[in-house]
């Protein structure tokens, strides 16, 4: 099965982990990356080499029973890595030599990249407490791995990997957060600029102005994966006061131009003829901070920001490129979504 024989599949649903409304966690991303030891990294293996670890994983049945959905990272085409990377699957960077495996589970919740990057790389999608379980059961495997055939480890035990960053405890963590509060009222480097020394680094995540934040772990070697992801909670909690405190803010003293700038955005979203994926994330950003104010919306709008992405749209609708004619295709979809419902009140 190629990537392509997979999207029709994985199109017809919503995974498991679409992007929440609640919260300022839309989604967590945990990657955990390994090899095995005594072979080169990916890049560096011979065909009969990368074969053989192939052809090895494959035969571990106590690895790969919970990835029933498999397939060959061979379509190298724009359109399909775009997509890969909207659904946080692989990086356009991470497809290997083509011959790389993507494992998942049936809801996509979890999955195993194999020939990659890295050897292995298990991953897993959701919300913290997803992937406090993943991170268990993923560690489990890499115990299992260790025994039989070995992991290439450095001198102080820590997991050798194919980036600097992630030698240690090989784990990237990515949480896309949504701080529209204050990105508006202002603080937002304030908070974000001091977690560099707790071992985080932002940047801002698609095309939202700012209001979603893409925070990652900065490497691998500052304590276990599971300290990492703890304190990763940690920040999102502390961030969380943050934000209701901005919003607070807002509404005791804004609360005309907050209304507004929602009720633009709704009235845009179920109106317009045309509508681009950046503009979609701002207005997004604050369809999403309406629900959380209590206006009576139609339904989830954070889905659409994956949803609607270019790749997602293009193979839905087999209009592949950002143009005029997708803008059209997307600004239907929301007056679907959004144009029957009810005057959102004041």
């Amino acid at each position: 099965m190629t990537p392509t024989e997979l999207l029709p599949t994985l199109l017809s649903r919503r995974p498991s982990w679409t992007p929440r409304d609640e919260g300022i966690l839309c989604l967590a991303s945990l990657r955990l990356q390994m090899n095995v030891n005594g072979l080169p990294f990916p890049s560096r293996l011979g065909r009969a080499e990368r074969k053989a670890l192939l052809d090895y994983m494959r035969s571990r049945a106590d690895l790969l029973s919970d990835f029933p959905l498999q397939a060959s990272l061979d379509d190298n085409r724009p359109e399909t890595i775009e997509w890969l990377a909207e659904r946080w699957l692989v990086e356009p960077e991470s497809q290997g030599n083509g011959d790389a495996q993507l494992l998942l589970a049936e809801d996509e919740s979890r999955g195993l990249l194999i020939g990659a990057e890295d050897h292995l790389r298990f991953h897993a999608l959701g919300g913290l407490g997803d992937l406090e379980v993943a991170l268990a059961d993923f560690h489990a495997g890499q115990e299992k791995l260790q025994r039989n055939p070995g992991l290439a480890l450095d001198p102080t035990g820590g997991l050798v990997t194919s980036s600097p960053f992630l030698c240690g405890n090989g784990l990237r963590l990515g949480m896309v957060l949504h701080l529209p509060g204050l990105a508006w009222w202002g603080g937002l480097e304030a908070q974000l600029d001091p977690l560099f020394v707790r071992g985080f680094c932002y940047r801002t995540w698609q095309e939202g102005l700012g209001d979603f934040v893409l925070l990652e772990n900065l490497d691998g070697l500052r304590g276990s994966a599971g300290e990492t992801l703890a304190q990763a909670a940690q920040i999102i909690s502390e961030l969380e006061e943050a934000e209701k405190e901005a919003r607070r803010e807002l509404q005791d003293h804004r609360q005309l131009d907050l209304q507004d700038r929602i009720h633009r955005a709704w009235a845009l979203c179920s109106g317009s003829r045309l509508m681009g994926y950046a503009e979609l994330v701002e207005h997004l950003s604050m369809l999403r901070l309406g629900r959380q104010l209590g206006l009576p919306l139609p339904g989830p709008v954070s889905p659409l920001l994956v949803d609607l992405a270019p790749g997602h749209l293009g193979w839905s609708t087999e209009e592949f490129q950002e143009s005029r004619r997708q803008a059209r295709l997307r600004a239907d979809r929301l007056r679907e979504v959004l144009g029957s419902a009810a005057c959102v009140p004041g």
